[in-house]
């Protein structure tokens, strides 16, 4: 276990030295630091007192994140992607070092990683400590808490992987349970909303039931999340030490079991290789599914009666008819569901903050899409057409989806709760242009600051500028306001935010083009 552990420490080092060599990336995590460090004073400092929600919102919440943590864990019992990179099995895999060391030493990479979810609950302390009476150490409860569940997860999935290599029947056993409890809660919140017809009380009493404190881990967080809410207790300090416990006695399990490395985790291990490439490449395509994808390929025509750059439109369509899939998926899913409930809570004025919600979302999941990977093919540079019209049709199938999400998440909400047809039409306009100023943006971003910001920069540099653009049609919606007076509606603002995107959309269209001038030889 020596060597393994030399990894994570000479890791550590070299993060330090690679930081001091290079200042941009320094600076740019000594900003975030900053940005953690304020988030958490000011939320413990967060004067008390005022319109508190009930604590069993907060504890409901608690109970549906982990479930939700807990819920992939047992469907991902038999599947060993992430676990492992590409480095790993050259380096690791091929060392005389134990099977189950390996996957021990792979268990405490991961609890690393998760805990970078913590900085989202970080960047929010001052949100809780206004909306729920947490005593003194009401956050620290609230991030031991995360903390736990996401190390646990960890622990646990790793134990599942392993004893899956012995017993392949405990992949079906885990997704079976998995299943089961999944249909109860959906069956326990079908009847508590029948019983009560309010979504808001459904919630509280499937999420906040007595029972899930007697379930092993869920129970624990819940418990120690409680702590937070009535003070100090000798309970909280129990559940800790049981859940380091628990913890200790799952890495000492695998210590001692005989395991052997599988193909399986040397091929997932490639995918995961293959899934990092497709981030930084601007692809959107799942290679985690790979096995599952190949099944679905079917037999699909198209007839090419284009030419010049409409042939690359093509021929997205063809790949998109080959995997058969024509939404995408859960993640579209859970945003029609979002904007259902917010409308059906607050009618037009839900309506309304469900656009909100979707385009922060947006902002922060935005990608290139498939024109990141058109780039990357230098045959698109030999077509004999102009660099707009390759700009074009390189990203009109993404456009033309984001048009189809943007039907579904609002059009389907506001045809069963009747919404106003102005307001259907602006909300699926802003959302649309949105979605391709975002997409332009970041590939001139890509193209003059991709190769000179460090991966730690980026982000933040290329935040700034989104927020500095978009702030300027926020102050000219606010002199419009001002000028306009008590006349002014939401209406009025949606459509000078609709004209000022649409127009920025436009020039960062034309100036997009120049990606195409220089052939990309990364």
């Amino acid at each position: 276990m020596k060597p393994l552990l030399y990894i994570h420490y000479r890791s550590f080092i070299n993060f330090f030295k690679d930081m001091v060599k290079k200042p941009l990336k320094l600076l740019g995590i000594t900003f975030y630091i900053g940005l953690l460090v304020f988030a958490i004073i000011a939320g413990l400092k967060s004067a008390t007192g005022g319109d508190y929600k009930s604590p069993e919102v907060l504890l409901a919440i608690t109970s549906g994140v982990c479930i939700f943590f807990y819920g992939l864990t047992l469907f991902g019992s038999g599947s060993s992607k992430g676990l492992f990179r590409k480095s790993d099995v050259n380096f690791v895999f091929t060392s005389p070092i134990k099977p189950q060391k390996a996957i021990v030493y792979a268990c405490i990479k991961n609890m690393a990683q998760l805990l970078m979810f913590i900085i989202m609950i970080a960047f929010n302390s001052a949100t809780l400590v206004k909306f729920f009476n947490l005593k003194d150490t009401g956050l620290i409860n609230i991030y031991v808490s995360m903390i736990f569940c996401l190390i646990s997860t960890s622990a646990v999935s790793v134990l599942l992987i392993a004893l899956n290599t012995k017993y392949p029947i405990l992949d079906r056993i885990t997704k079976y349970i998995a299943y089961i409890l999944g249909v109860t809660l959906v069956i326990q919140f079908g009847f508590s909303y029948f019983s009560t017809n309010n979504l808001y009380e459904a919630f509280i009493n499937t999420f906040n039931s007595n029972v899930l404190y007697y379930v092993p881990l869920l129970g624990w967080n819940m418990q120690i999340v409680k702590g937070g809410l009535v003070g100090f207790e000798v309970n909280t300090i129990i559940f800790i030490g049981v859940f380091l416990l628990f913890i200790a006695a799952i890495i000492y399990t695998i210590n001692k079991m005989s395991l052997e490395y599988t193909e399986e985790m040397v091929q997932k291990a490639e995918e995961f290789e293959e899934a990092l490439e497709s981030v930084k490449d601007g692809k959107q395509m799942n290679v985690f599914s790979k096995n599952r994808k190949a099944k679905m390929l079917r037999e699909a025509k198209v007839n090419y009666n284009k030419s010049g750059a409409a042939t690359i439109f093509k021929r997205q369509i063809l790949e998109f008819k080959k995997r058969g899939v024509y939404t995408q998926g859960l993640k579209l899913l859970a945003f029609t569901l979002i904007t259902a409930i917010a409308t059906y809570k607050s009618g037009e004025n839900g309506f309304n903050i469900a656009l909100g919600i979707n385009l922060y979302f947006a902002f922060i999941m935005t990608m290139s899409g498939a024109v990141g990977g058109e780039r990357k093919k230098h045959y698109i540079y030999l077509i004999p057409d102009s660099n707009f019209n390759k700009l074009f049709y390189s990203t009109l199938f993404d456009n033309l989806i984001t048009i189809f999400n943007g039907l579904v998440i609002f059009l389907l909400p506001a045809i069963i709760f009747r919404i106003s047809i102005i307001n259907v039409v602006l909300n699926i306009a802003i959302y649309s242009m949105f979605h391709y100023y975002l997409r332009y943006n970041e590939i001139i971003f890509s193209k003059y600051l991709g190769n000179i910001l460090t991966k730690q920069l980026k982000p933040l540099i290329y935040s700034l500028l989104l927020v500095i653009t978009l702030a300027l049609g926020g102050v000219i919606i606010g002199v419009t306001s001002a000028y306009i007076g008590e006349a002014f509606t939401i209406i009025y603002g949606k459509i000078i935010s609709l004209i000022y995107i649409t127009i920025l959309c436009f020039i960062f269209m034309i100036w997009a083009k120049a990606i195409f001038n220089n052939m990309e030889l990364e």
